[in-house]
């Protein structure tokens, strides 16, 4: 279960690039990693206002949600150290595994936005209290991790967001951010608020597959190729394409045969996705034949 959204009487730091962010210039950042069914967390607060950072004036802890999906177990964590590691049991948490890190107040304290420079005077005139227990940072969107049996993941690098800059009556009602890191599907609040109600479920699982993700993976295939030399060059730092690569070597076909035509992006987005095409229409015959 991902943390709810809320209206916070106060700002609340995002990671970069979040749909939305209530601090200007002020954001932090966590990395995950599962080796051996230890999960290796590392929050960094150093792109945060200095005011809110640990310190001898306000004491932070660092918290950490994990759930696993198949297994409908969840654990909550709270570490006063950034870096810390969490022992997994394989038998508990496999297959998808949700991850948020979240940052909050161990005692209630104020500071003066004004006196600091940060430029939210819209929160009660500038002075921001949180209470006990108050979230300071959240991360956003939700992680996900495939975990394998062997205790090993790697990280989902697709992610589907509110974006509060997409009208609620555009038509298209969403936009695909490709980077490094994430392949990130943006929708307007209208669309997201439907699809974390209704496009989470079984049946619909295929359904979202190629109505979302396929146009998104097609993109980021064409990023990809166009940008061959920053995404899978010998200082890549791309996972997504390194991975998306290593399913097409594993089906026998190259980057160059895409790239010359020889396959189209729409096919090698289904190969890479495991043919969702197939498993929707298979998942819409049997809601036909039920009803």
């Amino acid at each position: 279960m991902r943390i709810k959204e809320r209206i916070y009487p106060y700002p609340v730091i995002k990671e970069q690039g979040a749909d939305f962010q209530n601090y200007k210039k002020s954001y932090f950042e966590y990395q995950i990693e599962l080796r051996d069914n230890k999960l290796l967390v590392n929050i960094d607060t150093g792109k945060m206002i200095d005011a809110l950072k640990p310190n001898s004036s306000n004491k932070i802890s660092y918290g950490l949600q994990v759930e696993s999906i198949k297994n409908k177990n969840r654990i909550f964590l709270s570490q006063k150290n950034p870096s810390f590691e969490v022992e997994l049991s394989a038998k508990d948490f496999v297959d998808k595994v949700e991850i948020n890190a979240f940052i909050y107040a161990e005692e209630e304290f104020s500071i003066d936005s004004r006196l600091e420079g940060i430029d939210v005077t819209s929160f009660l005139e500038g002075v921001l209290h949180f209470p006990k227990g108050g979230i300071i940072a959240v991360s956003r969107p939700t992680r996900q991790l495939n975990v394998l049996t062997n205790g090993n993941s790697r990280e989902n690098p697709i992610v589907v967001a509110k974006d509060e800059s997409l009208d609620d009556k555009d038509e298209a009602g969403l936009r695909f951010d490709i980077d490094m890191t994430h392949i990130k599907i943006c929708l307007n609040s209208k669309n997201h608020k439907i699809y974390t109600t209704y496009g989470k479920s079984s049946e619909m699982k295929y359904f979202i597959l190629n109505a979302m993700v396929v146009p998104a993976v097609t993109k980021a295939l064409r990023v990809m190729i166009e940008n061959k030399d920053d995404y899978l060059g010998e200082e890549s730092n791309s996972p997504w394409a390194m991975l998306f690569n290593e399913k097409l070597e594993n089906r026998g076909i190259s980057l160059e045969e895409v790239s010359e035509g020889k396959f189209d992006f729409e096919t090698v987005a289904q190969f890479i996705l495991k043919k969702p095409i197939d498993k929707m229409f298979k998942d819409l015959e049997k809601i036909s034949e039920n009803k």
